[in-house]
């Protein structure tokens, strides 16, 4: 990859549970890429998490995943009409305790408004379960400014967690 064509817009650190956001999203690069460490403030060891663009709530995101355990794989193709992109399950409340689930996120295409933007995230959870999930926005209207992250377990993430946002100027 060339030199200098990654550059770090923003990082996100929660003092406290709750969601996380990013609100102004540069239109200057042509991919964005997040990298985090995530834990759910609430729930079981383990918790779904999930973000959504522009604060779009409608069915208008699709999902296909393949999760890999220790002893068996897989696979499913939630197909069109989500409320929201997926990571998956990472570490909940009850994991063991300072666990953070790692997580990538690439968004091809972030600015454009003359096709889908698709997406990839890669993670692996508490309890050795490996997400790889791609997904797509079926909005042709808006280009993502807005990026809005959650999880389940009721109270959002737990303090520490961590994004951080990545413009990349040129893919190649």
């Amino acid at each position: 990859m060339p030199s200098g064509t990654w550059e770090k817009i923003e990082t996100k650190t929660l003092t406290s549970s709750g969601a996380l956001n990013f609100t102004s999203i540069p239109s200057t690069y042509t991919d964005i890429f997040i990298t985090g460490q995530l834990r759910a403030a609430g729930g079981s060891y383990v918790e779904n998490a999930w973000w959504q663009y522009n604060g779009d709530g409608g069915t208008n995101y699709g999902d296909m995943r393949a999760i890999a355990y220790s002893t068996s794989t897989y696979t499913n193709n939630n197909g069109t009409g989500e409320t929201q992109n997926y990571f998956g399950a990472i570490s909940g409340s009850t994991a063991t305790s300072g666990l953070y689930t790692s997580i990538c996120l690439m968004i091809h295409n972030y600015a454009s408004t003359s096709h889908y933007r698709a997406n990839q995230t890669s993670q692996i959870a508490y309890n050795y379960e490996a997400n790889y999930r791609t997904g797509n926005w079926l909005n042709l209207s808006s280009a993502i400014n807005r990026i809005e992250f959650n999880c389940g377990g009721g109270s959002g993430f737990a303090a520490g967690t961590t994004i951080t946002l990545w413009g990349i100027k040129e893919a190649v």
